[in-house]
């Protein structure tokens, strides 16, 4: 697995993404430019490489991209000024003592993202420490929170549990 940071450069976020995926699939796996298709529930993939899995993701300025071997979710969030009462409809209380708000959503939407299902209710996934390490209610996922990407939270799952040590900037 490799994960590729960059700030975004374009007005449209979503177009610099799929740039950056493009530029990602190029430097590991060599391939120019790979058509993109989506599921029936919205996940991304590579219909002419079906054993590369990726996910994308941009908040404020910056953009984020994993790829991988296995399925992957990746997510990045801005912290940004919320409504009070948001944490609390999207997290449950044990988790919001446990992990700070941003770091949660992150977690959250990487594993919509991993998936790939967009109907899920956040208050369902739930995430908690074990012994240091990150732990989903859903035990097939592995989890990991990354820093470096300056005012964010950035949150890889996937189900194997083999994370780069940081994020690639490009």
């Amino acid at each position: 697995m490799e994960i590729f940071c960059r700030k975004s450069r374009e007005k449209n976020r979503s177009e610099d993404a799929y740039a950056l995926l493009s530029s990602a699939a190029k430097a590991i796996y060599g391939i120019d430019s790979p058509k993109v298709e989506k599921t029936p529930w919205g996940k991304p993939f590579f219909p002419a490489c079906p054993d590369i899995f990726f996910s994308i993701s941009h908040s404020g300025g910056y953009l984020l991209c994993a790829l991988s071997d296995s399925p992957v979710g990746a997510d990045i969030q801005i912290k940004k000024n919320i409504s009070s009462v948001l944490p609390e409809r999207v997290c449950r209380l044990e988790e919001l003592r446990v992990f700070n708000f941003f770091d949660l959503w992150s977690l959250k939407e990487s594993y919509i993202k991993l998936i790939g299902k967009k109907e899920l209710d956040y208050r369902d996934m739930v995430f908690s420490l074990n012994g240091g390490r990150i732990v989903c209610s859903d035990r097939r996922v592995y989890c990991r929170l990354y820093s470096g990407v300056p005012d964010c939270s950035c949150a890889v799952l996937s189900f194997s549990d083999e994370f780069p040590s940081e994020i690639r900037f490009l």
